[in-house]
């Protein structure tokens, strides 16, 4: 093993922290949002060499994925009647103008709750966004 390899394994231990920190900040820096989804870093082994059919040296770790925890959070009484929480798997969606020409369709998914009445009468989020429905079937499905 060459004083390179060994190099290496230790600037990518750095470095893989670095990103670990990064991703602990972003949680830390998210605490009070509500609705807030928290993240965690998941890493692999860099494998460089085989030194016979039964070893390897491993070069290092690397960041593999960013994973958002999807966990039911607490919910409060607010005391504002259009604010909503979902309880189980699901998110809000809501209509966004400003992004019906892309990719999502001007569809946003969010699991905060926090709605107020627009102008207009509608469920509306902070950014204008307004709560979307659909209309369930017979027996009760979407």
């Amino acid at each position: 093993m060459s004083v390179a390899y060994s190099m290496f394994s230790g600037v990518s231990g750095l470095k893989a922290n670095s990103d670990k920190m990064a991703v602990i900040s972003n949680n830390i820096a998210n605490s009070g949002t509500r609705g807030y989804k928290t993240d965690r870093a998941e890493f692999e082994d860099l494998l460089a060499m085989s030194l016979n059919e039964n070893s390897q040296i491993g070069s290092g770790v690397r960041l593999k994925n960013i994973k958002t925890i999807h966990t039911q959070g607490a919910v409060s009484n607010t005391g504002v009647v259009t604010d909503l929480a979902i309880q189980g798997e699901g998110f809000f969606v809501v209509n966004d103008p400003s992004t019906e020409a892309s990719d999502s369709g001007g569809k946003l998914y969010t699991r905060q709750g926090s709605f107020q009445f627009d102008r207009d009468g509608y469920l509306a989020d902070s950014s204008g966004g307004r709560l979307q429905g659909y209309m369930a079937d017979p027996m009760g499905r979407l």
